[in-house]
């Protein structure tokens, strides 16, 4: 059964557009397509419908915010029940996907 996330709305003003085709960005990434945007003190990177039950990321700078959205999003997977909306559809994802992200 493929689970369903409804993904935090952010102003598109605020949102960083990345390309995911990009060698440099890390296929955990690359697969579920988290949300970058700029934050009152640098930027923010999200899964999930808000900041409090999403995956989130912070950091100076764009590569910072991805790489701690990252550490976050493999730390919920491992922990995840039945009940974690965004680790549930990050599994899902991953899994149709076929790739190996770590």
């Amino acid at each position: 059964m493929l689970h369903c996330m409804k993904q935090m709305k952010v102003a598109e003003d605020r949102v960083i557009q990345l390309n995911y085709e990009d060698k440099n960005i890390s296929l955990l990434v690359k697969e579920l397509q988290p949300v970058v945007f700029q934050a009152d003190e640098g930027y923010n990177c999200i899964l999930g419908p808000d900041m409090q039950t999403g995956v989130v990321g912070y950091g100076d700078t764009i590569k910072g915010a991805l790489a701690s959205w990252e550490s976050a999003m493999k730390k919920r997977m491992e922990r995840a029940d039945d009940g974690d909306e965004v680790a549930l559809y990050a599994t899902d994802m991953l899994q149709a996907s076929n790739k190996k992200v770590w």
